[in-house]
């Protein structure tokens, strides 16, 4: 899920996180999955970029550049995918009986139920959605990025001599990427851990009914007790016409925070939990997510934090 220009794929794809920058270039070849063909990581300085949905990302952009254009060195690229972490967009999932065919009209009723449900900010910004039909009313997975951060993201790739192609968001971009590698009868369950947030997405009959955003940046959080209190809140509070109360459910898990950070931790074994306090109570399986899923080549001993810059191309 991204905003798209009109123009050639790309092979380079680009991730900014607080602490790094991420880069993937892949080789697309006939009849064969993509390959990977060189990765590489740049740390940013502390403070250069403060990511928010609400303010601007690069405190000094020609810094920033400065690393990114030290990672692409002398490169003949001239196109990027980019990946922005899920701090610069608000997501969220409406349900609606149902939308206008024409384009403008359709936005403009999101833009409405958003500003009614949300505290959303009224400014310029880029909106950019999926519709997922589901019997007699539709699903709509939507994210609001800010224009202002955007247009720095651009003022940044044009200091490079870049074109940004496209710009996803983190969490919807995996949440594509991995959709086809997410199987069950059930209610299936996605949540994506990085550096500053848990960002999970209920998925009822193929359509995603509920997003729940967690900030992490206020210190240590147990993940079983925040995902168990997700699916509870699901079958509560969305209700039972969104999410069933099936004996068992799944739930695919990926953590792209990188490094000793995601080594060993809860996650990274498929495994099973129960969630309490339902009709009955219901057993979970977590899946977790990782290249083995991905439909891509991968190059050996490949760190998990560089799928957010591999799912960027991947949305195309």
């Amino acid at each position: 899920m991204g905003i798209f220009l009109p123009f050639q794929r790309p092979t380079l794809g680009m991730s900014f996180q607080s602490t790094a920058l991420r880069l993937v270039a892949i080789q697309r070849r006939p009849f064969c999955l993509p390959r990977i063909r060189h990765s590489d990581e740049r740390e940013i300085s502390a403070g250069a970029f403060p990511s928010s949905s609400t303010a601007p990302n690069l405190k000094d952009v020609e810094a920033v550049a400065g690393v990114a254009k030290e990672m692409l060195g002398s490169g003949k690229e001239r196109t990027v995918a980019v990946s922005l972490p899920d701090d610069v967009a608000m997501t969220v999932s409406l349900r609606f009986d149902s939308l206008p065919s024409n384009e403008a009209e359709r936005v403009a009723l999101i833009r409405w139920r958003i500003h009614q449900e949300t505290q959303c900010p009224q400014g310029p910004s880029q909106l950019v959605y999926r519709v997922f039909p589901q019997g007699a009313s539709t699903c709509v997975l939507v994210a609001v990025v800010d224009q202002a951060i955007l247009d720095q993201y651009v003022e940044m790739f044009a200091f490079l001599d870049l074109l940004p192609v496209s710009m996803s968001v983190e969490s919807l971009a995996l949440f594509d990427w991995f959709r086809p590698a997410m199987h069950s009868e059930g209610d299936v369950f996605f949540a994506h851990r990085s550096r500053s947030l848990l960002r999970v997405i209920a998925v009822h009959q193929g359509c995603p009914v509920y997003v729940r955003t967690k900030s992490l940046q206020s210190g240590e959080v147990n993940l079983l007790e925040e995902l168990i209190g997700t699916i509870q809140y699901c079958h509560e509070y969305v209700g039972a016409a969104s999410v069933s109360v099936a004996s068992r459910s799944q739930l695919y898990f990926i953590d792209t925070r990188g490094g000793s950070l995601a080594d060993g931790v809860f996650g990274t074994v498929r495994t099973r939990f129960v969630v309490p306090a339902l009709t009955t109570n219901q057993e979970v399986e977590l899946i977790p997510l990782g290249w083995e899923a991905a439909s891509v080549q991968v190059l050996k001993d490949l760190d998990p934090c560089y799928l957010p810059a591999l799912a960027s191309v991947g949305v195309m």
